[in-house]
């Protein structure tokens, strides 16, 4: 009873940590952050003309080193691991500052904006990071996620095949992709890509709710069976992913207890609107099952 399926739509995950790879060669700052929240250069103090009694010159303040590249990216990766974006934004500014053309701050910059909602703003950081480095992966990421929150779907999912040529262990970038791709009844592309988010480590109960669907839509039954398992293994609440369960157990596999179980736990969680009469209907179709 595919017709019955609930579909869900396209998961936005958490956006990923906009620091790169240290792998990458990217258009990176000269200097970098020394560990301070802002990236400045303090001039020599002005040394005096005149001479001292001894008749020596008055010495001068040295002038503070330039971070290094290295040390840039480490403010940068703090910044991030604190998940703080008045510092992030603080630091990427500062590394701009000394060098506008780094892709890393700008990508962050993007970042923080994406998070505040602003997202013409988001993308104008993400279109300039990828001008200076466009094998940014996680940039491409990002923008897609930016892209769906503009409702640009067909420029979102352009943005994460294009992260998952760069990356192929781009998790994110597939399970956003698998996830849109599932919700447009693709089921094959969606249980191809899905597969590889998982594969890279995706541990999000809507994402293997999708897998599920697609595994289903696609007649792999077993495999969905094991799928949803998981998906309510992380999410014990995720109705979804409960009631897509229960279609598989009584409208594939006729397992028509565990079907009652499933229904039963969702009862308990209480149904959302439109869901009583499907769950009603799949709940007499088990319970005739059982008696045969």
């Amino acid at each position: 009873m595919k017709s019955e399926m609930k579909l869900l739509a396209a998961a936005l995950l958490v956006s990923t940590l906009a620091a790169c790879s240290s792998s990458e060669k990217s258009a990176e700052s000269e200097g970098g952050a020394g560990g301070s929240d802002t990236i400045s250069v303090e001039t020599p103090s002005s040394a005096s003309s005149s001479k001292t009694d001894s008749a020596t010159e008055a010495p001068t303040a040295p002038a503070a080193k330039a971070p290094t590249a290295q040390q840039a990216a480490s403010a940068l990766n703090d910044a991030h691991r604190k998940n703080d974006d008045e510092l992030l934004q603080r630091v990427a500014s500062g590394l701009l500052a000394q060098n506008p053309s780094d892709a890393k701050a700008l990508h962050a910059l993007g970042l923080v904006n994406y998070r505040r909602g602003r997202y013409l703003a988001a993308m104008y950081y993400f279109n300039n990071a990828l001008k200076h480095n466009p094998n940014m992966s996680d940039c491409y990421t990002n923008m897609g996620l930016t892209q769906l929150a503009l409702d640009e779907r067909r420029d979102a999912i352009r943005s994460f095949k294009k992260a998952m040529e760069l990356n192929s262990n781009d998790g994110a970038a597939a399970a956003n992709l698998g996830s849109i791709y599932s919700a447009e009844g693709d089921y094959v592309k969606a249980q191809m890509v899905l597969d590889r988010a998982i594969k890279a480590g995706i541990k999000d109960s809507r994402i293997f709710n999708n897998y599920g669907i697609a595994l289903t839509a696609t007649g792999k039954y077993e495999d969905a069976k094991e799928i949803y398992k998981e998906a309510i293994k992380l999410d014990r609440n995720n109705r979804d992913a409960l009631f897509n369960f229960a279609i598989l157990q009584v409208d594939h596999l006729n397992d028509w207890n565990g079907g009652l179980d499933t229904l039963n736990q969702l009862r308990f969680l209480g149904l959302a609107d439109g869901m009583r009469d499907r769950i009603n209907a799949l709940e007499n179709k088990a319970k005739s099952g059982s008696n045969k």
